[in-house]
């Protein structure tokens, strides 16, 4: 592929760091696997591949020959971004590498372009960045430091500043295939969004689809103290159950930011039309990932009142044991606490009775709410007897206030009749 030769609008210099680009590749930062040249032809259903069999080398050899129509067939986006007059472009192999390392290889490619700014043909290299170039600063990297460098132009702050120290450190620790796959339109959003979140406990989701419809990319931020395997397994199904996909590899990033940073790749149809509203998957992803304090934390705020629920909130911090989570809801817990708040030097007891919808009918369960001390046993039972109750177990769960006093929640099965 001659860059000089080529008849695209790329400016001088863009094309100069192309060809710095191609020889970085060469420097023992990219395993080339393959090569292949071929045009795009235009049908009806959107358009077929059309090799050149002469161009063929390493793997390309063995995986192109004897492909049929409907394996060169690509859909009509796929066709509107092939032709497109960039001279540079990445993407992704379909099929993962059984060479070198286990991933999908990654698609380097130099179009020619003639003077009309129609795309003649794609020269493609297929392989894989060698494990220097994940951890060498984007600064270094030709052709990915101009992308930066427009990015930082864009957004106007002081590279001394805090925000343009924020900004630097979001593009340096950013997955290289989004550096290197993303176009700067996109990538300038994308950063600037990311920069506004960096210091709250919030959950984002970042989408972005592959050209040709095979992968969708997705970073998900989620607050280190509420980031678990469990909420990245939450993550992941939502989002295979959204984009319909076949496979998902995960990588997970933890820095000095308050967020940890969940990067999925994941495998979908490009027959399947994917129409996602970005902002309702991320409401889902939320509501996935939303936990029983979670819960519980927004109806004590909704019950009690914005002052007075964070108050309660900051009186009881370790909320509920693990063990009463495990058998209430959210906001049986609310309730739960409205006793608890209503003892008194006056009121040193309450009691609760409720029948469990899992329950015979006649089995009943009472709550008894006391300060300081645990209830005795030998106390309740006989009173509980003597009323014609047969006591079949009780669970005790002891909460803590700030100020160091605490408070037991009894809770008694038993029948009656």
């Amino acid at each position: 592929a001659s860059i000089d030769a080529n008849e695209s609008n790329t400016d001088v210099e863009e094309k100069a760091e192309i060809k710095v680009f191609l020889q970085w590749l060469v420097d023992n930062h990219f395993t080339f696997l393959g090569y292949e040249e071929f045009e795009v032809r235009n049908d009806a259903e959107g358009g077929q591949l059309v090799y050149d069999e002469s161009s063929f080398l390493g793997l390309t050899r063995l995986l192109r020959p004897g492909l049929t129509r409907e394996e060169l067939h690509i859909e009509d986006y796929a066709v509107k971004y092939l032709q497109e007059p960039v001279l540079l472009s990445f993407a992704k192999a379909a099929h993962p590498s059984r060479v070198h390392r286990p991933a999908y290889p990654d698609y380097v490619s130099i179009r020619q372009i003639d003077a009309s700014g129609k795309v003649i043909k794609e020269c493609r290299f297929m392989g894989l960045y060698t494990s220097s170039v994940y951890g060498e600063s984007v600064r270094q990297i030709p052709y990915i430091r101009r992308k930066v460098a427009e990015v930082e132009r864009r957004s106007g702050f002081d590279a001394k500043a805090h925000l343009g120290k924020e900004l630097a450190q979001v593009v340096e620790v950013l997955p290289r295939d989004d550096l290197f796959q993303t176009p700067v339109d996109e990538l300038f959003t994308t950063v600037m969004s990311i920069v506004q979140i960096q210091e709250r406990n919030k959950i984002r989701v970042f989408l972005r689809k592959d050209p040709y419809g095979r992968f969708c990319y997705c970073l998900a931020y989620v607050p280190r103290d509420v980031y678990s395997t469990e909420v990245r397994q939450k993550i992941q199904q939502v989002l295979m159950d959204r984009l319909k996909a076949s496979d998902c590899e995960f990588w997970t990033f933890f820095s000095e930011s308050v967020l940890a940073r969940v990067q999925l790749i994941l495998r979908v149809d490009p027959k399947v039309n994917l129409d996602i509203d970005v902002a309702q998957l991320e409401n889902e992803v939320i509501q996935a990932c939303r936990s029983w304090r979670d819960d519980y934390a927004s109806l004590v705020v909704e019950s009690f009142g914005e002052a007075h629920g964070t108050n309660v909130l900051a009186d009881f911090p370790k909320g509920f044991p693990a063990g009463y989570r495990e058998r209430f809801a959210a906001h049986s817990a609310v309730v739960d606490m409205q006793h608890v708040l209503s003892l008194s030097e006056t009121n040193p007891l309450v009691m609760s009775f409720y029948q469990p919808l899992a329950g015979g009918r006649q089995q009943l369960h009472c709550k008894l709410y006391h300060a300081d001390t645990p209830l005795a046993l030998s106390d309740v039972l006989p009173i509980l007897e003597n009323l014609g109750l047969r006591v079949l177990g009780e669970f005790p769960y002891r909460l803590h206030h700030a100020n160091g006093r605490e408070f037991w929640i009894h809770d008694f099965a038993f029948t009656y009749g």
